[in-house]
């Protein structure tokens, strides 16, 4: 599955990252419909990674851009 870059909309997004420590490579993911309500937990108990080793949770807000 190629990486897909977070492009939000205008207004408040939060981004959460999540680490893992993977007992074998995942090889076959289906790709994802889309990321909205995307349900981490399900996934992470679907390819048997347990509980993230780490995780950074951060919120950002993009603007409309102004006409110079």
């Amino acid at each position: 599955m190629a990486y897909d870059v977070p492009n939000p909309q205008v207004g408040f997004h939060r981004f959460i990252m999540l680490l893992y420590r993977q007992a074998s490579p995942l090889n076959e993911i289906e790709a994802l419909p889309s990321r909205d309500c995307f349900k981490s937990n399900e996934f992470a108990e679907k390819h048997n990674l347990g509980t993230p080793l780490g995780i950074a949770y951060f919120y950002v807000r993009r603007q409309a851009r102004r006409n110079a």
